[in-house]
């Protein structure tokens, strides 16, 4: 894999202006239908996996979403399960993996870090934390943060969602967040097998998903490795056993996610890109804040929210296309 560390050296405020412009919080969206689908969207311009952006087979995150709800819907379809969790509380869980990763900047981690740096000590970052944010917004584009205040705010516009108290249900987080562990688990090891081709990665994925081909579907996998481990614990109630944490699932997918972090760690390229991606972002929030003051009049304190939203909106692949 070819290293980022060198790539863009050059920066200028009209690459910036331009990626700005194209970012999901800086467009003017009317509605909040539209404004949300367009931070879906934009999860397919982002790598799932550290990120590696060089390899046509691995995942993006809208790939990982899309994982994530062909699970959830094998799970919602088991007689059991439907019987004792009511339609709404499946729809909420369906729209809470649909909306879970919208605040992940365009570099992940390293983008994260790079805007807590230049947050300072005004507020912490995390995507999980901004995803949330997003979801139950604050405003909408440049034109409702400048001088016209917040279209959600004056509009009868019907909740998108229908959570409670501006957060996730809390059964609705649990089954989220175990879910996205298990595509986390099955996924990141078949793409650093797909990137590297590490016989480690492989006998760990073949020791922990043995019924399934390293080729074999995401989704599937996870389903098998699911059925597999529940038939002694009864299919039907593990939906109950994932919101009471009472399951011996957990503990492994904890187990393969610290060993994939672990194996990471080992691929001297992700480290470059990683240090790479943090110096791009830091780089864009920089001249974002610059083009803010001078071209948009608004109380200097919402300045460094306002910038760090935009920059975690962006895309990836934007930033290849415009600052090289």
């Amino acid at each position: 894999m070819e290293s980022n560390s060198s790539t863009y050296q050059s920066y200028n405020i009209s690459a910036i202006t331009k990626i700005v412009e194209k970012s999901a919080i800086f467009g003017d969206f009317p509605i909040r239908e539209i404004y949300l689908s367009a931070l879906v969207n934009r999860l397919s311009g982002i790598p799932q996996l550290l990120p590696i952006n060089s390899f046509e087979n691995t995942r993006n995150r809208y790939d990982h979403v899309k994982n994530m709800i062909n699970i959830l819907d094998t799970l919602s379809k088991l007689d059991y399960n439907k019987n004792v969790f009511d339609e709404s509380f499946w729809k909420d869980v369906a729209m809470g993996i649909i909306m879970h990763d919208i605040g992940h900047t365009p570099y992940g981690h390293a983008g994260e870090r790079a805007i807590e740096k230049y947050l300072g000590n005004e507020r912490k970052f995390s995507n999980s934390i901004q995803s949330e944010r997003l979801l139950f917004h604050r405003y909408s584009s440049i034109g409702q943060i400048t001088n016209k205040g917040n279209i959600f705010d004056t509009l009868p516009i019907k909740p998108f969602i229908r959570f409670k108290d501006h957060r996730l249900d809390c059964n609705v987080s649990v089954l989220v967040d175990f879910i996205d562990d298990l595509e986390n688990a099955v996924g990141d090891l078949q793409d650093l097998w797909f990137a590297f081709g590490d016989h480690r990665v492989k006998k760990l994925f073949k020791h922990h998903f043995y019924q399934s081909n390293i080729e074999d579907n995401v989704s599937k996998i996870g389903l098998e490795y699911l059925f597999c481990k529940c038939n002694k614990l009864n299919m039907n109630y593990l939906c109950e056993r994932i919101l009471l944490d009472f399951n011996e699932i957990h503990t492994e997918l904890k187990y393969l996610k610290k060993q994939i972090r672990l194996f990471s760690e080992m691929y001297e390229c992700i480290a470059l890109y990683d240090t790479a991606g943090e110096k791009i972002v830091s780089e864009i929030l920089y001249h974002t804040d610059n083009m803010l003051r001078s071209e948009y009049a608004f109380c200097d304190e919402d300045i460094k929210g306002v910038t760090s939203d935009i920059v975690a909106s962006m895309t990836l692949l934007d930033i290849d296309e415009n600052i090289a």
